[in-house]
């Protein structure tokens, strides 16, 4: 009787400990680099989120961003595409915004950053009415 309630107290000190261990955040383990010069050259910004991402060859996929009905663009062979790859997967799981940088003329999506608090508040404020 009383082995069996030593082994039922450290059981639930076991689950009480599993409990309480702390998880990564969502994007501890995703690291998005600083946007260069040269990249914001003929591009403009867009705060937004990841409605579909389909492989269209290879590394390139097609883009749906929320709320627009056209596809934009995204080569993951682009310097830190492995990154925003991730950032786009992310995105789409969890329906986060995210400050995109798309190209002119083509929307092929160059870079891409974390929205600040403020427009990622703005994002979703505007996505609920």
């Amino acid at each position: 009787m009383k082995n069996s309630l030593l082994l039922m107290l450290f059981l639930a000190l076991l689950l009480i400990i599993a409990c309480n261990k702390k998880t990564k955040t969502e994007t501890e383990d995703l690291y998005l680099p600083e946007v260069s010069n040269k990249i914001t050259v003929n591009t403009y910004t867009k705060v937004t989120a990841v409605t579909a991402l389909v492989s269209d060859s290879g590394t390139k996929y097609l883009l749906g961003l929320a709320p627009h009905a056209s596809y934009f663009y995204f080569d993951r062979s682009i310097a830190n595409g492995e990154a925003y790859y991730k950032a786009l997967l992310h995105s789409m799981e969890r329906f986060k915004p995210y400050k995109f940088y798309i190209q002119e003329h083509t929307g092929a999506v160059v870079a891409i950053v974390y929205a600040a608090p403020q427009e990622a508040e703005a994002f979703y404020n505007a996505w609920e009415r």
